[in-house]
């Protein structure tokens, strides 16, 4: 994790380490236990540790997400696993919404250069490898969102109807960083039938019009590829 959060330090000049750590600190509501270099350790919740990859993200330069994508999506990946609580999940979320539009800005700034086959390449990858993921989240709050049925507390539904809100945003987010790469690799999005799904039995409106948007772009995307 230290390799992961690392990045951000070597985003600004070394002049500013110390506001950097003390940016990222007051997200964590802990104080760091190393810092040296471009590297630092962090005891904190999980949910707090993407927080502080946020953080990261958003002082880190594209250069350095581009170096340390593995780590990042291997970050993103594992947290949104099953079995991981959903306020961590939700920090995902929030954490790609974060980064879609920075890669998105980077993007076109490098048109025509060098840089812009590796940050095609990066796009390509955080699409396939976290959207299939953040559509298993929806289908799981999904069920959550019968708890009515179960004599669930009103705040359970409520808390399932946000996740389910920020995870339809994550995945606009996603789609719409993909749909707009000049070309695309494959004429089929995989999970579009289950996407599919998922918005036809989506009765909250905002999830339902988000998911939509996601439905449309990939419908783009396919033509594009022909």
């Amino acid at each position: 994790m230290a390799s992961t959060l690392g990045f951000a330090i070597s985003a600004a000049d070394p002049s500013f380490e110390n506001s950097i750590l003390s940016v990222v600190t007051s997200v964590c509501s802990k104080k760091a236990k190393k810092f040296r270099d471009a590297g630092f350790c962090l005891t904190v919740t999980h949910d707090k540790i993407i927080d502080c990859v946020t953080s990261c993200v958003l002082l880190a330069r594209l250069s350095d997400i581009l170096k340390w994508q593995k780590d990042l999506g291997h970050v993103y990946s594992n947290s949104l696993s099953p079995g991981i609580p959903w306020i961590v999940k939700v920090s995902v979320f929030t954490s790609i919404k974060e980064l879609c539009p920075k890669i998105n800005e980077g993007l076109k700034d490098s048109d025509q250069s060098a840089q812009h086959a590796d940050i095609s390449s990066l796009v390509i990858e955080l699409f396939n490898s976290l959207s299939p993921k953040v559509i298993d989240c929806i289908s799981i709050v999904k069920i959550a969102q019968l708890c009515r049925s179960f004599s669930c507390s009103d705040q359970t539904c409520i808390y399932s109807v946000y996740v389910q809100v920020a995870a339809s945003e994550c995945l606009q987010e996603l789609t719409k960083l993909y749909s707009d790469l000049p070309e695309v690799p494959i004429s089929k999005v995989p999970f579009k039938s289950e996407l599919l799904h998922k918005w036809e039995i989506e009765n909250n409106e905002q999830a339902n019009s988000l998911m939509k948007n996601c439905i449309d772009m990939i419908a783009t995307v396919e033509q594009k590829s022909l």
